[in-house]
């Protein structure tokens, strides 16, 4: 197995996690998705990926939180990190399978190598995209 620096791999889904395919026509401002990413990265943090999970399909943002799930999910299914198998991810979501998700999230938790380096990855990821927001937000001119 060829090694992979999984930094490149976490900031490019992270700005990917702000910015692609979500529309702010829902009126999901750039302060909420930072709150939404903060969250799921103490969740995960805290209880992991099962939990940040769930949380993600329940958060008050439900919209913006089921992107971030996707968003997640395709960078476990990246080539580079092969944790979700890429064609099963496509067909979830073809179908908007959250279901099949969820239990493709825990059957992961099952092992622990695969886990751990999940974790690792999802933590990276979530935290550039926190960051992204942040720069953002300075760059619009809202400092916080």
């Amino acid at each position: 197995m060829a090694l992979v620096n999984l930094e490149p791999l976490c900031a490019r889904h992270g700005m990917e996690l702000v910015d692609k395919d979500f529309s702010t026509q829902d009126g999901t401002q750039l302060t909420d998705r930072e709150n939404v990413i903060t969250k799921a990265l103490g969740v995960l943090v805290e209880n992991g990926i099962y939990a940040m999970t769930v949380f993600l399909m329940t958060c008050n943002k439900p919209k913006y939180g089921k992107h971030l799930l996707w968003r997640l999910a395709a960078l476990l299914a990246d080539r580079d990190a092969a944790l979700l198998q890429e064609k099963q991810y496509q067909q979830w979501q073809e179908k908007d399978d959250l279901l099949e998700l969820l239990n493709a999230m825990r059957t992961l938790t099952e092992d622990l190598p695969r886990l751990l380096l999940a974790r690792k990855i999802l933590e990276g990821a979530l935290t550039f995209a926190r960051y992204h927001c942040k720069a953002l937000n300075r760059l619009e001119g809202k400092q916080l």
